[in-house]
């Protein structure tokens, strides 16, 4: 059995990647409160920075073996998030995802760009509306919001591509899904899922039980 290195060790704790296993972790840069307890600022640019480099340095190793994401992070920045969605999304390489604790807001989109998408059984998964801060004339404030819809359109692509075909939404269209998903989201403002019933409607593949699950050839 190999030996586990000082340099394996600093791989996955500061660059975030196991390059020899082919994993990747996907998590906040944590930052103190006046308590020292930890805090995680969610999707921003750092993580956004490091998850690119570590995606296409995997690429370039092999474009074919599989790859497994390790994902635990609260949401963030739009922008950010889309990038690293983009980026696993256009992959040549087999994803798999497995979320801790939730994959809620830009998270949760993240979560979905995966070939394979697994939760943990005491996971949720959370969807809603993207929230807005926007300054400056009125000009530019009335630019901002028509193009922060756009945004909302497309993730609502997403979840609704997802969803359709799922045992919750079995028999109806696509029309029909997007629909019943911009309605909750009016409604409920966030949308909580346990793990089992995300895969009920379509977000998630499986909920493992056992690592071995995960590691399954």
């Amino acid at each position: 059995m190999k030996k586990v290195t000082d340099f394996d060790i600093q791989s996955v704790h500061e660059y975030w990647v196991d390059i020899e296993n082919r994993e990747v972790w996907i998590h906040g840069v944590e930052r103190f409160n006046c308590s020292d307890v930890g805090e995680e600022p969610g999707v921003e640019y750092v993580m956004a920075n490091k998850v690119i480099k570590n995606l296409h340095l995997l690429r370039k190793d092999s474009s074919t073996k599989p790859v497994i994401i390790h994902l635990h992070s609260c949401g963030g920045v739009w922008e950010e998030g889309m990038a690293i969605y983009d980026t696993i999304k256009m992959m040549p390489y087999p994803v798999t995802i497995v979320s801790y604790t939730h994959a809620r807001s830009m998270s949760s989109l993240i979560f979905l760009s995966g070939d394979k998408r697994f939760l943990l059984p005491s996971s949720y998964f959370m969807f809603h509306w993207g929230t807005l801060e926007v300054g400056g004339c009125a000009h530019a404030v009335h630019s901002t919001v028509n193009f922060c819809k756009t945004q909302d359109e497309k993730m609502l692509d997403i979840y609704t591509e997802c969803c359709g075909g799922s045992k919750r939404f079995m028999g109806k269209t696509a029309k029909e899904v997007r629909e019943e998903l911009s309605s909750l989201m009016d409604k409920r403002g966030d949308v909580y899922l346990s793990a089992y019933e995300a895969v009920e409607w379509g977000f998630a593949d499986k909920v493992i039980e056992s690592w071995s699950e995960l590691y399954k050839k």
